[in-house]
């Protein structure tokens, strides 16, 4: 009996965290590998991904998965993705010919796919020929972020691939039996032979721990029997479908299918064979057709320690139908609350028959015997299914061409009914079954469904040629198997065995041998969708067929294209017409996507988040997510975040105020960031009375791996509160308009969408579901238009933690109050008798006098049901009173906030805002107006919006006229004056502080106004009744609620003050349809929506950029026209950012459209308001917060002598960059110099932004003069200084600056006393030529660059002999006070030593990476090199000088000349007179080599919890030997004189390419631009060559590399030569002089080294490096001595991807070409 194995062993082991992400990003190469045989000698040729099996991809339900396939291999190729039912992209399905024509050799594809609804084990393989025996590899679903397993969670989880394998480059179709099978591509040891011996999977278990094992057959023509010896199962799902609990010993699995099984490590602690064997279910059982070696299996114990022999499982006979029918039936679905029940009410009835038949031999077929020779074929209900050629099936369905590629005539039964099952008696019924044994030419048929039908599916397995089970595999939709039996399937019997209750969820069911099953599912996924055996050598025979889906709704919802992929959460919101039973009615409303209330939006903390609205209504719309600047704590640190928010103001989306509308049949895309805001948002139409049906939550949880600052909860239940008309909600709003009066009342409220059981008609209640004992967190929100709320739920309390995204003290509660646009996060404890209670929501009506207008006065209910009890009778909670505003205030006035930041003072801005309702004359156009309407003002104007040509912030940015005014008032107008109609905006200085009084009149009409401010949170520090007198109300300073929504009281007042920290304008609105991402224009306006529409709104103008035309352009930048950014709604227009970067204004498209930048070119200001003229150009944008470097010429006097120098903004050095750890880093570099130019960020590790990492041609081609790039990467696992600097030719001898990362939390997080202050001291290398001349000077010699005439501090030389009056960099301390130098060498070819005279130095830091403090008087730094040093300021008062010279390392006797000069810059004292002397350092001399060795050599690295340690395991042993070298002058080198100098690495002298870089080969499989073949050891060559040559390391490998300096020309002896390793930092585990001696690794330092990036490697001496390659791409090693890098000392490390999401994405937009 054959059969596969995995040894399972009962010892230690770590779970591993598994990471998450809202995009999961995979790359996948297709290409021939070469793979060890299976008893047979040498390898073989196979196609694979990365090896067999190919990557596992893990996302969590919701995610959105981009797998970028590059097919390098020599087949034709398509990826399915088992079981993901590709709602919306079913062109990523990816069977052949069915939804894609294959991916041709050398070509590539991108598949993207949502994942919602599902959760378990699926998984991916090859769709094309055979090739899925190699090309395949599971895909994991887990639950969403914060959702559980519905059973005991397991310790850890194992995926068990299944496999069949062929010692053959392909599988032929008539290879019917595999040479071995796998278990996750191994063999195990029971086959006999040598080569398999060692290739067994091991599994180690820890003792009583339970293990989720995630099996899955991938093989193509194998069912298997799986055991593991000693243990029992418990099955929780299969086929991504939890299951109930079943218990087994064995489990069944058929091609295709997967299961999800819990196993206890409950057994004697030793070793266990995992096993599988074949089920054939065939009947009869043919000798030969299937692999029956027996063999006996061998094993390895643990650690090479011989032990006794696994256990092994018995296995059951092959052809155990039995036991493989009582597994396959007795399985029954989980049924949860929300998930999808088995539909009654069938639609369409289909019987088909499955089975095998023959067919004549063609002239084609060479295989056949004779042209007499039989040949089987397969059928479904006598068709044989042949694919299309020409055209794949989608695509003719997309063309509306089928004409050619497939026929509309599946057939719902078989030709003719008879004894389907029966063998004996084939041939002998009349010819009726010999007739269907022989079916006719092959075809491609299909079976046209109507969208959303229910299909009924009776598979029938026929006998014609032999029996045997088919697993019958249906893309694009789960299925309920109702039932299942042997024989002719009988309806009348077996209806009455439906299981309709819980049956099984499917994609894949095994039809009994010789039976039936029953499936049946809802065609509710427009598109094409396979169905076929599972069994490849059935499917190429035929026995397949094709749903097509068919309707103008699903037609038109499947031709849309996938939206473009945001950098966290994408949605696509298709707004359109839905019709809905409410209140005994049928009503048609406007949705999005069909749900009433539409999506929640589930981000974390910091995600970026891009929602495409496709609107399909009749109406104008837009989107406003309530996503503003919000003032928070988080785990008990005080933070003021929302910085990227502040960029997006035209995603905000009040219509006519950040965006026009979006037209109907038009589409547009929001996109902006959410940091610094955790909590419940929530988003709505901004246009008309939409929003009272176009709504849903927004939530945002903690950043992964943050908790919140409460209990955390067992369970989060968004509570979404509406109202709803019985009438088109347009209409209700144009009727009122017209009539001049308020809109009508309400008929009802709803919780969730849905009213509740105490309305006429009522059928439908929310029900929320809960475990007793728990704690639940419930996100309440407000979404109705008018109404205030009141919300409780019976026999249950709240704890508040949290109001409008911005956390709370607890507030303990029996009543939530919410006003109209507020959000509520409340806590309940389930602690409660165990039965169902109401959860109920009644008005609080606040008007007064009552009589005013009419208010809804029906009470909404859903159900809070502890879990297995009933519903009836519900508990009902005593309500407030509709006019209960004591209950209300008390609410209200209890916030606290939670450990609040300080509330902003001074305040700039004192308003008096009040709020008031009236009468206007009407407006002609209101036609049922009778003499006044109604109206509402804040100060007496009532706010009108501009008309349709342009938005108040078009309008701002643009400098458009007559728009609207500046000159809305600070105070009410004398009492009497008439109300003023306009719209009339107050103007804000950037970063002033704002405090208004929100005053509603004490006279009648009056009520509660809630008042929304878009683009802020603000403090509000008092709210009482009456008029506000100032002086009289103690303010709230201390712990102030912050919100974005204040419920101003009747009658009363409501003081808030916040920061003006946004840019252009963005609304503050009393919500009427709006709420809250930070925008530009503000206009205070209710959130009621009848006063929207009439007029209570004022607009506070934020004038920190006021865009002008004209004006000129300091950095010289071309003008052209600014593109007004206001939103488009084509389809391809995207949002901008508008933020402020080094005086730069920066207007950027998230998604990469043209967008502008705009330079201030003069400003003028009182009281801080800035008046900026524009200049502006276009550029491509992403996303992120942005530095703008230009690139140019700039004068500069240095060394008594004039010289053009290109620099970075007109800086030398160029401007300093300050991050914090966690950031993600967006810099925007304009290159206007006349070179091509790259920008490098020293020691980044640019994890999986390769891209990013700026050195030229070796991860992109520079960007050519006039053109730009966007380098966007994330700075995580990092702090200290590092530097950026150009990266082509020798130009960074003037363009460089720092890059500080301070830790996360601030300078509170360093391990060493905080200092007083920080200082970047730069240090560099001046020459007083052009630089690019020195360089190609030292080209054409072949001798190098000639030394250079200074070295500087921060840009200046100091006093210099050949030039008095030299300008100095100069420091001022305090006495005592302790400062952090950041000290950078970014000299072109110098070591340096620097000191400060008088003082002493405590290095912290190297490289970004924390050492033990280690105390010394000098720095020895080599170029590249970055040290962080502690200096207090101890000495007397007075000037000392701080000095750099070089450490000249030569080896020679007599070495060339050297720079000699000494830089200096000024100490000061405070107080000290700057003509005071000052006193000279002593610095060591030039040459001193043991002053140098001892700094290198006394740092040790500084070991913290969580640091990364020395990997102990080495996989990859290099040495690498370089050095200088003589050879012939060439023929370019037209100034050499009789020898030229050259430089290597192993005696490859690395060349760069010159047409493509490295990485771009590497990622698109360019050939011939790089070899891999960099030795591993010095070759015994004479001479260097010139190649281009990497070392291949796979992911996570660890590599070691001996560095010995190496003297190839006595002429030019050795020297100190600092190499610089990208993408990583490394262990220096040993240094020393002379040869190394692998007798050393016993010295080697395995407990604290110092990590470096750049390791100054002794002049003629070593030293050991070790780092883990865990960064996928192509990473530069190479001298940072720029006179020896073009000469070729380099090399390249090529890391290959690893596992998700350890993966190199594809290069990004705009990425620069090679000219």
């Amino acid at each position: 009996m054959q059969r596969s194995w995995m040894i399972l062993l009962l010892a230690a082991c770590s779970a591993a965290a598994l990471a998450q992400a809202a995009t999961v990003e995979h790359t996948f190469n297709v290409a021939t590998l070469s793979w060890p045989g299976i008893c047979q000698p040498g390898n073989i040729s196979i196609t694979a991904v990365d090896g067999v099996p190919g990557p596992v991809i893990e996302a969590n339900e919701g995610d959105t998965v981009v797998v970028h396939v590059i097919n390098d291999s020599p087949h034709d190729i398509t990826v399915h993705w088992h079981g993901i039912f590709q709602r919306g992209t079913p062109w990523a399905d990816g069977p052949s010919m069915v939804t894609q024509c294959p991916i041709c050799p050398g070509h590539r594809y991108t598949y993207r796919f949502n994942i919602t609804g599902q959760e378990g084990t699926l998984w991916w393989h090859a769709h094309s020929y055979f090739l899925r025996t190699t090309v395949y590899g599971a895909l994991i679903v887990k639950p969403r972020s914060g959702n559980a397993y519905p059973f005991p969670a397991p310790d850890e989880e194992k995926t068990v691939l299944l496999g069949e394998w062929w010692n053959a480059e392909t599988v032929a179709p008539n290879a019917l039996v595999a040479d071995a099978y796998t278990i996750n591509g191994s063999p195990g040891d029971s086959y006999s032979c040598e080569t398999t011996a060692k290739r067994t999977e091991k599994f180690e278990v820890r003792g009583n721990s339970t293990y989720l094992l995630r099996i899955i057959n991938a093989a193509l023509n194998t069912a298997f029997f799986f055991k593991v010896a000693g243990h029992t199962f418990t099955v929780v799902a299969a086929d991504a479908s939890y299951t109930t609990r079943y218990e087994t010993d064995v489990i069944v699995i058929a091609p295709g299918q997967t299961v999800d099984a819990l196993m206890a490590a409950d057994a004697s602690p030793g070793r266990y064979y995992m096993a599988i064997s074949s089920y054939q279910s065939a009947d009869p059982l043919r000798p030969g057709s299937y692999n029956a070696n027996i063999t006996t299996p061998s094993w390895t114990a643990s650690g090479g320690q011989q032990a006794p022999a696994p256990a092994l499982p018995e296995m059951p006979e092959q052809n155990d139908t039995a036991t493989a029918n009582r597994f396959y039936t007795s399985l029954t679905a989980l049924v949860r609350p929300g998930r999808r029940t088995v539909p009654l009410a069938v639609d369409t009835r289909m019987f088909v028959t499955i089975g095998l038949g023959l067919a004549s031999c063609k002239p084609t077929e060479t295989s056949c015997s004779s042209s007499a020779a039989q040949v089987p074929v397969a059928t479904m209900n006598n068709q044989s299914f042949v694919l299309p050629t020409s055209m794949s099936m989608l695509d003719a369905r997309y063309r509306n061409t089928p004409g050619g590629v497939y026929t509309r005539d599946f057939p719902d039964q078989p030709p003719v009914a008879f004894d389907y099952t029966n063998q004996t008696n084939r041939l002998l019924l009349g010819g009726v079954a010999a007739a269907l044994l022989f079916p006719g030419e092959p075809s491609t048929k299909v079976r046209t469904l109507a969208y959303n039908a229910t299909v009924e599916m009776v598979l029938q397995n026929t006998a014609l040629v032999g029996r045997e089970s088919h697993p019958m595999h249906l893309h694009g939709f789960n299925f309920f198997v109702l039932a299942q039996g042997f024989g002719n399937y009988d309806g009348g019997t077996a209806a009455a065995q439906f299981n309709l209750v819980n049956p099984q969820e499917r994609n894949t069911i095994a039809v009994p041998t010789g039976g039936w099953a029953v499936i049946r599912f809802v065609a509710d996924n427009p598109g094409m969708w396979f169905m076929h055996c599972h069994i490849d050598a059935h499917l190429s025979i035929g026995l397949a067929m094709v749903f097509e889906l068919l309707l103008a709704l699903a037609l038109a919802i499947l031709l849309v294209g996938p939206a473009a992929d945001a950098a966290t959460a994408k949605y696509t919101f298709t707004v359109g017409s839905m019709q809905i039973n409410q209140l005994c009615s049928s009503t048609s409303i406007i949705a999005v996507n069909g749900q009433l209330p539409g999506p929640s939006i589930e981000v974390n903390e910091g995600d970026d988040v891009a929602v495409k609205v496709v609107n399909n209504s009749p109406y104008n719309i837009t989107i406003h997510c309530r996503v503003g600047l919000t003032v928070w704590v988080l785990a008990g640190r005080i933070d003021r975040h929302g910085v990227l928010q502040l960029m997006t103001p035209w995603a905000d989306g009040p219509s006519m105020v950040t965006q026009c509308p979006i037209q109907p049949s038009s589409s547009y895309t929001y996109r902006f960031s959410v940091p610094g805001q955790e909590g419940t948002l929530w988003w709505h139409a901004h246009s008309s009375f939409l929003r009272a049906t176009v709504y849903g939550a927004f939530i945002i949880r903690p950043r992964r791996g943050n908790a919140y600052p409460f209990p955390e909860p067992d369970k989060e239940v968004p509570i979404v509160l509406g109202e709803w008309w019985n009438r088109n909600v347009v209409d209700v709003e144009s009727d009122a308009i017209l009539a001049g009066q308020l809109p009508t009342q309400s008929d009802a409220f709803t919780v969730n969408g849905k009213t509740g059981l105490l309305y006429q008609c009522a059928n439908e209640t929310f029900t929320a579901v809960v475990e007793p004992n728990t704690r639940v967190l419930l996100r309440v929100v407000n979404a109705g238009l008018n109404s205030h709320l009141f919300f409780k739920v019976a026999g249950h309390n709240f704890t508040v933690v949290a109001v409008d995204a911005g956390y709370t003290a607890n507030l303990n509660t029996d009543t939530l109050v919410l006003a109209p646009g507020q959000t509520v996060d409340a806590l309940v404890t389930t602690n409660a008798a165990p039965g169902s209670y109401y959860m109920a929501v009644l008005a609080h009506d606040t008007m007064s006098p009552l009589t005013f207008a009419a208010s809804d006065t029906t009470t909404a209910t859903a159900i809070f049901q502890y879990n297995g009890t009933s519903t009836n009778p519900p508990a009902m909670p005593t309500m407030p009173s509709s006019s209960d505003a004591g209950t209300a205030n008390a609410f209200y006035f209890g916030l606290r906030g939670l450990g609040t930041p300080a509330v902003p003072s001074p305040v700039n801005v004192s308003m008096t805002i009040e709020l008031g309702l009236g009468q206007l004359p009407c407006d002609a156009s209101q036609t049922r107006c009778n003499g006044t309407a109604a109206a509402a003002a804040m100060n007496g104007v009532s706010f009108r919006l501009p008309s349709p040509e342009t938005s108040l912030l078009g309008a701002h940015v643009n400098g458009v006229t007559g728009v609207f005014t500046a000159d809305f008032p600070d105070g009410p107008p004398p009492s009497g004056t008439a109300m003023a109609v306009g719209t009339r905006l107050k103007k804000l200085s950037y970063n002033s502080v704002v405090e208004i009084v929100l005053q509603n009149p004490a006279a009648v009409p009056t009520e509660n106004h809630p008042i929304h401010l878009h683009g802020f949170n603000f403090f509000v520090l008092a709210q009482g009744m009456g008029s506000f007198t100032p002086g009289s109300v103690a303010y709230n300073l201390v712990d102030p609620v912050a919100r974005n929504t204040i419920a101003v009281p009747g009658g009363g007042w409501a003081v808030i003050r916040h920061v003006v920290l946004s840019l252009p304008p963005g609304p503050a609105r009393a919500h009427g349809p709006g709420h809250g991402v930070s925008g530009g224009e503000r206009d205070d306006t209710r959130h009621d929506a009848p006063y929207a529409a009439w007029g209570l709104g004022g607009s506070m103008r934020r004038a920190a950029l006021r865009g002008r035309g004209g004006g000129s352009s300091s950095a010289g930048a071309s003008p052209g026209p600014c593109p007004s950014p206001s939103p488009s709604p084509n389809p391809s227009s995207g949002t901008s950012r508008i933020t402020a970067a080094g005086g730069i204004a920066v207007a950027k498209s998230a998604r990469g459209e043209p967008q502008t930048v705009a330079q201030p070119s003069s400003a003028q200001g009182a009281h801080g308001y800035l008046y900026l003229q524009f200049r502006c150009w276009t550029w491509t944008e992403s996303y992120g917060t942005p530095r703008l470097f230009l690139v140019g010429g700039m004068s500069i006097s240095q060394l008594c002598m004039n010289s053009v120098i290109y620099t970075v903004n007109q800086q030398m050095p160029g401007p300093t960059i300050e991050v914090n750890e966690g950031d993600t880093l967006v810099v925007h570099v304009v290159n206007r110099s006349p070179y091509p130019v790259s920008v490098h960020w020293h020691g980044i590790f640019q994890l999986r932004s390769g891209w990013a990492d700026g050195a030229n041609m070796i991860t992109q081609c520079p960007i050519q003069p006039s053109a730009k790039f966007t380098y966007v990467f994330n700075i995580t696992g990092q702090e200290g200084t590092l530097w950026w600097h150009a990266h082509a030719s020798m130009l960074r001898a003037t363009i460089y600056g720092a890059l500080i990362i301070k830790p996360r939390s601030g300078p509170r997080g360093y391990p060493f006393p905080k200092p007083y202050a920080e200082i970047p001291i730069l240090l560099g290398e001046w020459w007083n030529k052009n630089v690019e001349d020195v360089e190609i000077d030292g080209l054409l010699t072949g001798l190098g660059p000639v030394m250079s005439d200074a070295f500087t501090i921060n840009g200046f030389t100091g006093e210099q002999p050949s030039c008095r009056g030299a300008g100095a960099y100069q420091l001022e301390v305090e006495p005592g006070k302790t400062y952090l130098l950041r000290i950078i060498n970014a000299a072109v070819n110098a070591e340096l030593f620097f000191k400060v005279a008088g003082h002493a130095f405590t290095v912290v830091a190297t490289d970004a990476s924390y050492t033990n403090p280690y105390p010394t008087d000098v720095i020895v730094i080599a170029p590249g090199q970055t040290v962080d040093a502690l200096m207090t300021a101890s000495a007397a008062p007075g000037r000392y000088l701080m000095a750099a010279h070089a450490f000249e390392s030569k080896t020679v006797a007599n070495p060339p000349p050297f720079d000699n000069t000494t830089a200096t810059a000024v100490v000061r004292y405070k107080g000290v007179p700057d003509y005071a002397p000052a006193a000279m350092p002593a610095l060591p001399p030039y040459t001193d080599v043991v002053t140098a060795g001892r700094f290198y050599w006394s740092l040790t690295g500084l070991v913290r919890a969580g640091d990364p340690v020395v990997p102990r395991t080495v996989d990859h042993s290099l040495v690498v030997e370089f050095g200088l070298d003589q050879v012939p002058c060439a023929p370019e080198q037209i100034k050499c004189q009789g020898f030229a100098v050259v430089a290597s690495m192993n005696r490859y002298s690395f060349l760069f390419p010159d047409k493509v870089s490295l990485l771009e080969a590497f990622f698109r499989g360019v050939p011939n631009v790089y070899s891999e073949d960099f030795p591993g050891a010095p070759p015994p060559v004479p001479a260097p060559r010139k190649v281009t040559s990497v070392r291949k390391v796979n992911f996570n490998d660890v590599v070691e590399v001996v560095l010995q300096s190496q003297e190839y020309s006595t002429a030019l002896g050795t020297e100190n030569h600092p190499i610089h390793l990208h993408g990583f930092n490394f262990f220096v585990l040993a240094q020393g002089l002379g040869r190394f001696d692998p007798s050393m690794k016993s010295k080697y330092n395995l407990v604290n080294p110092q990590v470096r990036n750049t390791i100054a490697v002794p002049a003629g001496g070593w030293a050991v490096i070790r780092f883990t390659a865990d960064n996928p791409g192509m990473w530069f090693m190479h001298c940072h001595l720029d006179a020896h890098l073009p000469l070729g000392l380099a090399m390249v490390f090529e890391v290959l991807n690893g596992p998700a999401p350890n993966l190199l994405p594809p290069p990004p937009a705009g990425f620069p070409k090679c000219h």
